[in-house]
């Protein structure tokens, strides 16, 4: 039996995995989810969640964007943060300076 070539195929990619290519804890992609920053992850099966790979590029593809604009984020490429709160300010400061940059 033959798979027909016209089927898309799609890779997922699991909270463990996404959250070390980011460098940050699980916790922060679940609230980058809540706060709208992350594309929502699909549901796979009753307990298994995982992100589309084409939006996560393009996602990054976004950010990316953000820092050949002079709006240099950090968020992709910094340490895993040590508590929660600290995720969420370093997001919040981004966005400020990404704000600040366009209007200024």
């Amino acid at each position: 039996m033959s798979v027909n070539s016209s089927t898309p195929t799609r890779k997922y990619i699991r909270a463990q995995k996404l959250a070390t290519m980011l460098a940050v804890h699980r916790t922060t992609l679940w609230r980058w989810v809540h706060d709208g920053h992350l594309p929502r992850p699909v549901q796979l099966g009753p307990n298994t969640v995982a992100w589309d790979s084409t939006e996560i590029d393009a996602w990054l593809a976004a950010r990316a964007g953000l820092e050949e604009d002079g709006n240099t984020s950090r968020i992709a490429r910094r340490a895993p943060q040590a508590s929660q709160s600290s995720g969420t300010r370093n997001l919040e400061r981004v966005k400020k300076e990404t704000s600040e940059s366009s209007t200024g």
